[in-house]
């Protein structure tokens, strides 16, 4: 019937979404890590100069 397409459609977006914000949150993850990677190499050279 049409409500059990329009159904499984919402159901499929809602998904799709999930796994679109799980990944920018990985992207963003990814990003944190590197800027804290900069900021403690950018340390460990003040301590050196």
């Amino acid at each position: 019937s049409d409500s059990d397409t329009e159904i499984n459609y919402i159901k499929k977006f809602k998904q799709n979404i999930n796994f679109k914000l799980k990944k920018t949150d990985y992207e963003a993850d990814k990003n944190k890590l590197k800027i804290a990677t900069i900021i403690s190499t950018i340390h460990r050279r003040q301590q050196y100069d």
